[in-house]
C-alpha cells in the first residue's frame, strides 16, 4: 500500500512538472497572452481533475473582472460572467489577494450562483489570485463537482501555475509597450523625413500629422487645426470622406 502511494505521488508530481515546463515553454515562444492563457488554463483543468477553468483578467477601471479564456462545459456562462472586486467568492479573494480552497461552495456564505448554471451538489472551487508584488492583477479558477476534495497540494500547483500566467501577462504588456514605442518613434521619424523634403510647403506635414495621429490611437478620424488669432481652421483631416 506503502509502495502504491510512493509511486501515485511521485507519477502525480512528474505530471505536474511536466506541466509547468510546457507553459515555461509556451511563455518563451509565444508573446500572445490569450494563446498562453489558454493553455495554462488547459493544463489546470485537465491535472486536477476539473470540470470548468478560467482565467478572469481586470476590465477598464479594475473593478470589475471577465474571463479571458473559460473551459469546461459552463465555459460560456463563465464567460459571459462580470466578477465584482468584494463580491462572491472570487470577487473576495481578488480583493484580498489570497489563494483558497472551497470544498463545498453552496455551504459558502460567500458563493454567488454563476448566472445560467445549476447549483451542484459537493461543487468544489479552488481560486488563486495572480499577484505581482501587492497588485492582483486577475484570478485562475476551477471548479470540480464531487470526487475527491481539493487539497494543499492541489493549491500549491495552481498557485504555481498562477505564476506562469503572472509572467506572461508582464510579457504581454513589456510587448506591447515595446510596440506602441517603436510605432511613436517610426511616427515621429516620418513627421521630420516629411518636414525636410518640404520645408517651404506645409500641407504635407500637416496631412501625415493627422494621419499618423488617428493611426497610433486608433482613431477613426484625425484632425489639425491652425489659429490665425482670431479664427480656428481645419489644416488637414484624415478618413473624411471629401464628398
Amino acid at each position: 500500500l506503502e509502495n502504491a502511494r510512493l509511486l501515485a505521488e511521485t507519477q502525480r508530481r512528474a505530471r505536474e512538472s511536466s506541466a509547468l515546463s510546457d507553459v515555461g515553454r509556451d511563455l518563451s515562444s509565444s508573446l500572445d497572452l490569450a494563446t498562453v492563457m489558454d493553455r495554462i488554463a488547459r493544463h489546470a483543468k485537465e491535472l486536477l481533475g476539473a470540470g470548468d477553468s478560467a482565467i478572469f483578467l481586470p476590465e477598464a477601471g479594475g473593478t470589475t473582472f471577465r474571463a479571458i479564456v473559460a473551459h469546461g462545459d459552463a465555459a460560456d456562462q463563465i464567460r459571459a460572467t462580470t466578477i465584482v472586486a468584494g463580491q462572491g467568492i472570487i470577487g473576495q479573494l481578488l480583493q484580498s489577494g489570497q489563494p483558497e480552497l472551497i470544498n463545498d461552495t453552496q455551504a459558502d456564505a460567500r458563493g454567488i450562483q454563476v448566472a445560467g448554471t445549476d447549483a451542484r451538489i459537493d461543487e468544489r472551487l479552488m481560486v488563486v489570485p495572480l499577484v505581482s508584488g501587492s497588485v492582483v492583477e486577475g484570478a485562475m479558477a476551477i471548479w470540480r463537482t464531487g470526487g475527491q476534495p481539493f487539497d494543499r497540494r492541489d493549491l500549491a500547483f495552481l498557485v504555481g501555475l498562477s505564476r506562469q500566467a503572472t509572467v506572461a501577462l508582464h510579457n504581454a504588456r513589456l510587448f506591447d509597450e515595446t510596440k506602441e514605442s517603436l510605432e511613436r518613434q517610426t511616427a515621429t521619424g516620418d513627421v521630420l523625413k516629411v518636414i525636410s523634403e518640404s520645408p517651404t510647403d506645409v500641407q504635407p506635414v500637416f496631412d501625415v500629422i493627422a494621419e499618423r495621429a488617428a493611426r497610433l490611437t486608433g482613431a477613426e478620424y484625425g484632425w489639425v487645426f491652425r489659429f490665425d488669432g482670431e479664427l480656428i481652421h481645419v489644416a488637414s483631416s484624415h478618413g473624411v470622406n471629401a464628398q
